[in-house]
């Protein structure tokens, strides 16, 4: 721009959770290889930054399973593979999301899904 160079965000989808530096990819990619070696019916998985005062961002999961698996049984598999791991990088939610799905690119619309997201606990997140 006429002002020179402006930066809008960051691009690596890095999120500041309790005073740590989280990659939402690199977990979710540890979570897909953790369910792919145990047998776990996960079809889709992401993981979202949800603003939390005092904290920065949490982690909230969503997740699709696949098709006709119990996906309570699913969260708990994965709620408990997770327990060691950091605070910072533990998801504070798992949330099942029929519809997860990345684009026909094959890309994350990481914005729409947090709009869809928000929806599902109107006035729960800040600004909402």
């Amino acid at each position: 721009g006429p002002a020179g160079l402006e930066i809008l965000g960051r691009l690596d989808g890095a999120i500041l959770s309790g005073a740590e530096t989280v990659f939402p990819e690199q977990l979710e990619q540890r979570l897909r290889l953790l369910a792919k070696r145990e047998g776990w019916p996960l079809k889709e998985l992401l993981l979202l930054g949800v603003a939390e005062p005092g904290w920065g961002e949490r982690l909230t999961a969503l997740l699709r399973p696949e098709p006709g698996a119990d996906g309570t049984a699913l969260i708990r598999s994965l709620e408990l593979a997770v327990m060691a791991w950091p605070p910072a990088e533990r998801p504070r939610r798992w949330l099942l999301c029929e519809p997860l799905a990345p684009s026909p690119a094959g890309k994350w619309e990481r914005h729409h899904w947090q709009q869809w997201l928000q929806a599902q606990s109107p006035g729960q997140w800040p600004g909402s």
